[in-house]
């Protein structure tokens, strides 16, 4: 079995050090990452915009980091489908050797809120696919809230293009 770890797990020591939480991680035998990107760890931290990418290195130091420690980027996400930095996420992952990345779950206030979400991830999707990489919807809790009697969930599956979006079920 492969085990993995999400660093959404370690966010909190992946803000204060990143390289020295990358270093435990790989001591204690994890061999898979799931990374995890939040628009405030970027630039607004006074470093190069990649440190916010979620391994808290520019991409020559994670590459090199990633083939000697022996761990696989299994997936990557981020909060905010539309962000102006996802094709430079992007651009990073497929450098990094990266095949997935994508976005994680929010609260839905209404249909409509979460048809622009939606039209936002296809659009992020297509910019994944220039890259090389597979575009996925990593879920929370908020996709089980009912929008006229059909989950979110379900809505999202049923409407999301299936060869551009891709779909990750967390159980927590």
């Amino acid at each position: 079995m492969k085990v993995g770890i999400q660093l959404y797990s370690v966010r909190n020591s992946m803000q204060q050090d990143a390289r020295k939480t990358m270093d435990a991680v790989a001591k204690l035998g994890y061999r898979y990452i799931e990374t995890y990107c939040h628009p405030v760890d970027g630039p607004s931290s006074g470093g190069p915009e990649e440190l916010g990418f979620g391994l808290g290195m520019e991409r020559h130091e994670a590459k090199a980091f990633l083939e000697n420690s022996g761990i696989t980027l299994a997936g990557g996400h981020y909060y905010g489908a539309g962000d102006p930095s996802f094709e430079k996420m992007c651009d990073y992952y497929a450098f990094l050797g990266g095949a997935r990345y994508g976005t994680g779950g929010e609260f839905f206030g209404d249909l409509d809120g979460l048809k622009r979400k939606m039209e936002l991830m296809v659009k992020d999707a297509e910019i994944a696919k220039k890259y090389g990489l597979r575009y996925y919807y990593h879920n929370h809790v908020w996709e089980f809230q009912k929008f006229g009697g059909e989950y979110v969930w379900d809505i999202m599956l049923k409407e999301m293009p299936a060869e551009l979006v891709s779909f990750e079920l967390d159980a927590f």
